[in-house]
């Protein structure tokens, strides 16, 4: 099973050098040693390549220098296991993204984890992405999701391509990159087990009535608690459930999710032949 905690943020932070420092500390303390890097830099470094994957082993001094120079704009640290046919982008045991300056998708902070047997670290990890994730990247829209199939969180956060799942995971992924940047600060891309919402989510129209107060109507629909930073949590968690409420396939979260399809609040819904 995989985890996804995805956060977007509305703030390129003072100092993108000493963002990547602290994030890159945080993730090893978090996770461990990576095993594989690959970044995005804002000027085409010499014997670097954009978005290509290198061993940390040998190029994490020449990364460390582009960082210092403040010329990396995206930074992906990956832990996987070693393959004699080489660098395969899904066989990840964790892998972490800190994106800053992108005119398109705006700054981003990602982690995904192959859980495994502990499948109730979600909300915990959650909760810990948050509280680095918001003061960095001044955080409006999240969501925690566990999904079955293969793919790259970052991938899957900014709306890449995303094949061989379920027909809505595959509109919801492809369509995302257009609206990620311009509107994950007033709209929501899908229900999750798992939600941090702004102030200005919680008036989307649903049949003529705030999405708040059509949440609260039901105890069918999750509930809302206050978050620091004026953030709010929709979640679907009840009891002592660390792990079901997580699952993308969550029956309660499904249901909603279905119900606001017909109100057609979720962007991907926009594309051409969508119904």
């Amino acid at each position: 099973m995989k985890l996804l905690v995805a956060f977007y943020g509305r703030n390129q932070p003072d100092d993108s050098a000493a963002a990547l420092v602290e994030w890159q500390r945080w993730v090893a303390e978090s996770f461990g040693d990576a095993t594989h890097l690959w970044a995005t830099f804002a000027m085409k470094p010499e014997g670097l390549r954009n978005d290509k994957a290198y061993g940390i082993a040998r190029y994490k001094a020449a990364l460390d220098d582009q960082v210092a120079r403040g010329n990396v704009t995206h930074l992906t640290l990956t832990s996987m296991a070693s393959n004699p046919k080489g660098y395969i982008a899904f066989e990840w045991d964790w892998t972490a993204t800190l994106g800053l300056a992108d005119e398109r998708f705006g700054p981003i902070f990602v982690v995904g984890l192959d859980v495994g047997e502990n499948r109730g670290i979600g909300c915990g990890l959650a909760e810990r992405c948050e509280s680095i994730a918001t003061p960095m990247i001044g955080s409006e829209y999240g969501f925690a999701a566990t999904f079955p199939q293969d793919f790259m969180p970052a991938g899957y956060a900014i709306g890449l391509a995303c094949s061989g799942a379920d027909e809505a995971f595959v509109y919801d992924a492809n369509a995302w990159t257009r609206f990620a940047g311009k509107e994950c600060g007033r709209s929501i891309r899908n229900v999750f087990g798992y939600n941090i919402l702004n102030p200005k989510h919680l008036d989307i129209d649903v049949g003529g009535q705030r999405l708040e107060s059509w949440i609260r109507t039901s105890s069918d629909r999750g509930r809302l608690e206050p978050h620091e930073y004026g953030l709010i949590l929709w979640t679907f968690q009840e009891g002592d459930d660390q792990a079901a409420f997580l699952h993308w396939d969550y029956p309660p979260v499904v249901a909603v999710r279905e119900d606001l399809k017909r109100h057609r609040i979720f962007p991907w819904q926009r594309l051409p032949g969508v119904d």
